[in-house]
């Protein structure tokens, strides 16, 4: 599955001017992973957050599923703190898989409280999490992280709510590194590694593709690369970063030669092309 920054960052650009400024009515978890939001912004929208280690996502979705007969305690707490709320803002944690939604409510003494609803998507260590923005201490998570489960970051109420550091290259920084300022001092790497191992939101799919329009074999070695290499690679992540910020995506479904759901982005794959999988693109 090709949930990584990049993707959520389209899914970010798309939800949040339809969700901005709307109401959180209701709140469900249909399963120990999943919570829905019904919020209404002119019309209604559903919102899945889902932190299932296989399965970890976010998006708008017009399914509905049954809910337990007895909530769960984080459905509970949830709908104390967010419903009747406004989510003032949402965005996206540099380029990692991390969005927040900065939500305004009135609390039991009718007082305005902030409050921030965190989707951590990676993979195993995926999670939701409700943090109080003025003092920044975690009010609680779906899922409780110890010492055992993370040398970096402990996840209970109470604690305080940090960003997991990670060094890698920010492409919206103004003055992002580009690849061949990268190659130039760093250690010889394999190019299938590179991206995903220095830009932050790069994953394996997005990493193949780069190569691939630049007509690079994905198992060379950077010492390998000749200067023609490095500029078709140079020119080809411009354009990406640009489409990036511009927002011109594309998003795809692609199917293998038995119709089934191979994987999905949100721009075109000229490498699924070249491999005779149709592509079903999506209004």
């Amino acid at each position: 599955m090709s949930f990584d920054g990049i993707f959520t960052k389209a899914v970010v650009d798309e939800i949040y001017p339809l969700l901005l400024n709307g109401k959180i009515n209701k709140i469900n978890q249909p399963d120990k992973n999943e919570i829905n939001l019904q919020i209404y912004n002119k019309e209604n929208y559903k919102l899945l957050l889902s932190c299932a280690n296989n399965l970890s996502r976010i998006h708008l979705s017009e399914k509905s599923k049954k809910n337990p007969i007895t909530a769960y305690n984080f459905c509970m707490l949830l709908r104390k703190h967010l419903v009747g709320g406004t989510i003032k803002n949402i965005y996206q944690h540099k380029m990692d898989r991390v969005v927040c939604f900065e939500i305004e409510n009135l609390n039991e003494l009718k007082e305005l409280s902030k409050k921030l609803l965190i989707i951590e998507i990676m993979g195993k260590h995926s999670n939701i999490i409700l943090v109080d923005k003025e003092s920044n201490k975690i009010i609680d998570a779906i899922k409780h992280i110890d010492s055992r489960q993370s040398s970096i970051r402990e996840v209970f109420p109470n604690k305080d709510y940090f960003f997991v550091k990670d060094e890698k290259e920010n492409i919206l920084d103004e003055n992002y590194k580009l690849p061949s300022e990268i190659l130039k001092n760093s250690e010889p790497i394999s190019m299938k590694k590179f991206f995903y191992s220095n830009y932050l939101g790069f994953s394996p799919i997005i990493s193949y593709e780069l190569l691939n329009n630049s007509n690079v074999d994905s198992d060379i070695n950077s010492a390998n690369l000749s200067v023609e290499n490095i500029q078709r690679i140079d020119e080809n992540f411009v354009k990406l970063v640009e489409n990036i910020k511009a927002k011109n995506y594309y998003p795809i479904f692609i199917k293998d030669e038995m119709n089934n759901n191979k994987d999905f982005y949100c721009f075109d794959l000229n490498l699924y092309e070249k491999k005779k999988v149709s592509i079903v693109y999506q209004n």
